[in-house]
């Protein structure tokens, strides 16, 4: 299970509204489950979400391996120093990168084949679907052991 504030998921969603015609993408930081300064967790805690710059088009252009057939509007790319970056933030504050979210901005809140090579296991993965450039599902998945994903539960957390 993963918990977002209503705060935070607010802000993510107006991430992928704001960059609507293309696919937005970001970090979610916090403590992972099982962390925790007063007893055990049983919950990913989202504290912080980082908004990303969908760098597709410069990972085309690096020859990063991606599929040049595909453009924003349907792929992202968080550059891998943004995630660095992000990392030592994050230790800095004895939290973790708990997951990526993205957009889809022509689609559902399910990922695509592509999501699921690209994934790392023990991320948490937060679609938003969106139709005609307003989010309407906002969904988590995580990686079994096999390499497939699998619907992971979000608690949405009420200041």
């Amino acid at each position: 299970m993963i918990c977002i504030s209503t705060i935070l998921l607010r802000q993510m969603q107006d991430h992928a509204q704001a960059q609507y015609p293309l696919e937005c993408c970001g970090l979610m930081l916090g403590l992972p489950a099982g962390q925790s300064t007063d007893g055990p967790r049983a919950a990913k805690q989202v504290t912080q979400i980082c908004p990303a710059i969908n760098a597709w088009e410069q990972a085309q252009a690096a020859g990063e391996g991606v599929d040049l057939h595909k453009t924003p509007r349907e792929r992202y790319w968080i550059d891998p120093a943004f995630i660095i970056a992000t990392q030592k933030q994050a230790r800095d504050r004895q939290w973790s990168i708990l997951g990526v979210y993205h957009s889809h901005p022509q689609g559902p809140a399910q990922p695509s084949e592509c999501d699921r090579q690209w994934a790392w296991s023990d991320y948490s993965y937060v679609i938003m679907g969106m139709d005609h450039g307003q989010v309407q599902d906002c969904q988590s998945w995580v990686l079994d052991d096999q390499h497939q994903f699998q619907p992971e539960p979000v608690q949405i957390l009420r200041p």
